[in-house]
């Protein structure tokens, strides 16, 4: 697989892109997270965050041995992740329910 993103490639106009998900099993979700944002050109800086659960310790380590910025969000640590302005919020969900307490922190 070609690798279109390179660690510190981001123009310094970046747009700073929060990808997201509140799922504690993310799964399938985790990875496409994980491809969108490497394949990101350098006009975005990417942060991935996952829920604390199951799967977010390997998808941390994946995401960052790509170069990426992520981490693994505790139940009441969202409202952190969005205590700076993103240029743009992606929401990731699985499920129905998923997402939504996000969309309304993320507003």
């Amino acid at each position: 697989m070609k690798q279109d993103r390179v660690l510190g490639a981001k123009s310094a106009t970046a747009t700073e892109v929060i990808l997201a998900t509140d799922s504690t099993d993310p799964s399938g979700v985790g990875h496409h997270m994980i491809t969108l944002a490497a394949h990101l050109g350098p006009d975005w800086a990417p942060t991935l965050a996952f829920a604390a659960g199951p799967m977010a310790t390997k998808f941390k380590f994946r995401s960052r041995s790509l170069g990426l910025e992520a981490h693994i969000i505790a139940p009441d640590g969202w409202a952190r992740l969005f205590a700076g302005t993103p240029g743009l919020l992606h929401i990731h969900a699985g499920i129905g329910w998923e997402g939504q307490d996000l969309a309304a922190m993320g507003k």
